[in-house]
């Protein structure tokens, strides 16, 4: 134990520590969303202008169930983001926890339509019918007046 809080909010100063890295990230993330915004031209371009901390990734194969992206992480934003840009359109500077990101999105291949829907059908079948039989015999237990007396045996 190192130390003994009192009920009811924190002084700043108890939580200082946990909110200033936060506040410094969304500050600066803020400072270079307004830096990016302003500049214009290819992404080639525009990386070079802002400097070396600037890199282009190309990312393939992204999938409207994913949640992050490779050499970025954890970016749902930047991803639904993606998903809402046309093939040649850029997004604006999209602020995420591991970074500031835009996003042009180079070629969109829309997924092919599903001609047999019968193994999704089996799958939600099969869980449902697992919960059903589950949720009855919940169901009749709670409705069902029952005494429980082992504790006289045990």
């Amino acid at each position: 134990l190192t130390k003994v809080s009192e009920e009811g909010p924190a002084s700043l100063e108890d939580v200082r520590p946990q909110i200033e890295p936060k506040v410094k990230n969304e500050k600066k993330g803020q400072v270079i969303v307004d830096k990016l915004a302003s500049m214009e031209g290819t992404l080639e371009e525009v990386s070079d202008t802002y400097g070396s901390d600037a890199r282009i990734y190309n990312s393939s194969d992204l999938k409207f169930s994913t949640n992050s992206l490779p050499t970025v992480g954890f970016a749902p934003v930047a991803i639904g983001k993606a998903f809402a840009l046309e093939s040649g359109e850029r997004s604006e500077p999209v602020m995420e926890e591991n970074g500031v990101l835009v996003i042009e999105m180079i070629n969109m291949t829309i997924a092919p339509k599903i001609a047999d829907y019968s193994t999704y059908k089996s799958q939600i079948e099969q869980r449902n019918s697992a919960r059903a039989s589950y949720n009855a015999s919940e169901a009749i237990k709670k409705e069902a007046e029952i005494d429980d007396l082992r504790y006289r045996f045990f």
